[in-house]
């Protein structure tokens, strides 16, 4: 059985006491239990993902394409260079190798397993980026940011 809690008062107290006192009443009395509490991380919000495919991402490529790019960059096929399109999910992979270098982390980032802290430093690092760059980038809603 897995039940989440909060602590309130230096206590944990459960989100669903009742689920908790009814599974205890058919357990047998002195019978031991394995108990783990580890935190729950917050992932990272809609909000966040909306402001980022819906905002950023479009203006970066806007950006791109007043500037002439016609490739972000390429990747080599059998030894030919093959340039990558200017897209969603080519601007998306070079946003991400941005703030990967900028944060001396050396593995791919990967929004699916981020917090919302985590996702929070990204857009706040792209929305800097993208200031010194002079991309136009509308700030984000407030749910966005946390």
């Amino acid at each position: 059985m897995k039940l989440t809690a909060a602590k309130k008062n230096g206590c944990l107290t459960f989100h669903r006491p009742d689920e908790f006192k009814s599974y205890m009443e058919g357990q047998e009395e002195g019978q031991l239990y394995h108990v783990e509490l580890k935190p729950i991380r917050a992932t990272k919000t809609n909000q966040q993902l909306a402001y980022y495919y819906a905002v950023v991402i479009p203006s970066v490529i806007q950006w791109m394409i007043d500037m002439g790019w016609d490739s972000i960059g390429s990747v080599e096929i059998l030894g030919s260079k093959v340039p990558l399109e200017v897209n969603i999910e080519n601007t998306d992979s070079y946003l991400k190798i941005l703030y990967a270098t900028s944060r001396g982390i050396r593995f791919q980032i990967k929004k699916a397993s981020m917090t919302k802290l985590q996702m929070m430093d990204f857009i706040d690092f792209i929305l800097s980026w993208a200031l010194e760059n002079f991309i136009i980038i509308p700030s984000p809603p407030e749910k966005a940011r946390c």
